[in-house]
């Protein structure tokens, strides 16, 4: 072959955006004067190179150089990795006349997260809707997680779903369904919440408001309680009636009902003061048995069909007095709790639970996955409290509210928490939320119509974080 060909350097590296000079020496080994152009070949789609000078005269045995220019600058990111590239030198009058070496682009990750939540502002009654729009600008694809708070840590935020893979150039939608306690009356509440994506070590914020009605208005409420007042007034009114009635007699005079009955003698004086006694009697028990039925009628077997349940963890189970000890999972009436174990590492097949107190006593005590063991010699200590907790309702539940209390292994200033609800429908519901440290944090989980709550698992965000599930109440609705 009448070419020689060589490229320096044959491997290049470039972020988006950048570009980089490749010289490429030519030698004519023929025995006629030559004419050369080259060409890049297997570009990554959008990008360009261009060659100077376009062709190279050389006479047989000269050497002469091009020089090729890469530019990462298309419309779209180049995605992240190695392209093997073709320089093709060839004669534009003879095709036989021709070589082609290889050039090794390695395009840089340039990750790029976005996100957009809409409506900004959502109003309602307990819960309302917002759609998260989570978009990747860059070259490689992101694995997010999006989480939401608010500073009261009055709002439990459902993801769904709550982690996903974003493809480079795509954006996905996300439903977010916010809820809340809605006040009794007032003003409407403003709930400001703050939604996070994270992937890695990127994270972009967004803020959006949950404006709640109070259940009643200010104007029901005045009528309510002017009622309300009426009917005080007119019970009273009433009532004052009826006890002058009774002292005074029909007659208006009163009775002397005691001496009568000491001074009367057998016959008609007998006769006619047991029928004038008769209704006195009568209205003595008929006052009497009212209050008596009302009591009997509100004694129940439990709460009543509907009615929330709610297990109180920082108190001890049944025959679990002492702190700081392993309880079995139906320690507590109405659940079945289990560690959910962790496949490698240190915890690996754990799945003990714990009653345990917080070393500040204020914090309280809770339930936590996890087994007592030796930090030091004679010095006990918690192992594997940020293994996931699984709570399994004994009877089918629409809700679940769970109650933790923020902590960590290392200090951190947000501890991320989720509870994810299997649903009987083979659905799942998701909620998300951070504490504080040291703070309690509510998160709620409601089943859709025509589904119930078959199991729940409560989690630090990511797993095996160091974020501990420290869990203080279970509401079951």
């Amino acid at each position: 072959m009448a070419l020689a060909v060589s490229v320096v350097p044959d491997r290049i590296s470039l972020a988006p955006g950048g570009s980089a000079k490749v010289q490429v020496a030519v030698v004519n080994s023929g025995t006629i004067v030559e004419h050369y152009a080259a060409q890049v070949l297997g570009l990554p789609p959008g990008q360009s190179a261009r060659v100077e000078p376009p062709t190279l005269k050389l006479n047989p045995g000269q050497r002469g150089t091009m020089t090729v220019h890469l530019e990462l600058t298309g419309p779209r990111p180049p995605s992240a990795g190695t392209f093997m590239l073709g320089v093709l030198v060839s004669s534009p009058y003879r095709q036989e006349v021709s070589r082609c070496e290889e050039l090794a682009l390695e395009v840089q990750p340039a990750p790029a997260l976005s996100l957009r939540v809409r409506p900004e502002v959502a109003t309602g009654g307990r819960r309302a809707d917002f759609d998260v729009e989570v978009g990747n600008g860059g070259n490689t694809r992101l694995t997010v997680e999006l989480s939401g708070s608010d500073a009261e840590q009055k709002v439990s935020t459902d993801f769904e779903p709550w982690r996903l893979v974003v493809p480079p150039g795509q954006v996905m939608r996300v439903a977010l369904r916010a809820s809340a306690r809605r006040p009794l009356t007032g003003s409407d509440a403003r709930r400001r919440i703050t939604v996070v994506a994270r992937s890695g070590a990127m994270e972009q914020n967004a803020s959006v408001t949950l404006t709640q009605r109070p259940l009643l208005a200010g104007g029901l409420l005045r009528v309510t309680g002017a009622l309300a007042g009426l009917a005080i007034m007119a019970g009273a009114i009433v009532g004052g009636a009826l006890l002058v009635t009774k002292a005074l007699g029909k007659n208006g005079k009163e009775p002397a009902a005691t001496p009568a009955a000491a001074t009367a003698t057998p016959g008609a004086s007998a006769s006619a003061s047991a029928t004038t006694a008769t209704p006195s009697a009568s209205a003595s028990a008929s006052a009497t048995a009212s209050p008596s039925a009302s009591p009997s009628q509100s004694q129940g077997g439990g709460p009543a069909a509907g009615e929330p349940v709610v297990l109180d963890f920082t108190q001890p189970p049944a025959g679990y007095p002492k702190a700081n000890q392993t309880i079995p999972g139906t320690a507590y009436p109405g659940v079945i709790l289990a560690a959910i174990p962790a496949t490698t590492g240190d915890c690996k097949g754990v799945s003990t639970l714990l009653w345990a107190t917080g070393q500040d006593a204020s914090l309280g005590s809770f339930v936590a996955p996890g087994f007592i063991g030796e930090i030091k010699a004679g010095q006990p200590g918690a192992y594997c409290m940020d293994l996931p907790l699984q709570i399994t309702p004994v009877k089918a539940s629409r809700e679940i509210t769970v109650r933790v209390l923020g902590a960590a292994k290392t200090q951190q200033t947000s501890l991320p928490y989720l509870v994810k609800a299997q649903l009987s429908t083979g659905d799942t519901r998701t909620a998300t939320n951070t504490a504080a440290t040291g703070k309690p944090l509510s998160l709620t989980v409601t089943a859709p119509e025509g589904a119930t709550i078959t199991s729940a698992i409560v989690t630090g965000v990511p797993q095996h974080s160091g974020v501990l599930v420290a869990v203080t109440s279970v509401t079951l609705t």
